[in-house]
């Protein structure tokens, strides 16, 4: 049963990671798109030199959240398969 349920678990994580990949790409490939009426002041560039609106720059932002906690599930899951060491008692 323990098993089954750290199998789930990083299943999600895996699930979560892949989605948080996804997203980030599709965002990325959007990039370019801007509104017209949008002016430089009211823009935020990119590490590309590209001007976004900065929804979607929190929108990025947002995507990395979803990577970085997919992996963080994926390694407790993970973390939770190796046995923990015994605990010994201290030596006088």
């Amino acid at each position: 049963m323990k098993l089954l349920i750290i199998l789930l678990a990083a299943a999600v994580g895996l699930g979560c990671f892949l989605f948080g990949v996804g997203f980030l790409m599709f965002l990325w490939a959007h990039l370019t798109i801007v509104s017209p009426e949008l002016s430089d002041e009211a823009a935020t560039r990119t590490i590309f030199g590209r001007a976004i609106e900065p929804m979607n720059l929190l929108a990025n932002l947002l995507g990395i959240c979803i990577v970085i906690a997919g992996a963080w599930i994926m390694a407790d899951a993970f973390k939770m398969l190796v046995p923990r060491r015994s605990r010994r008692r201290p030596i006088d």
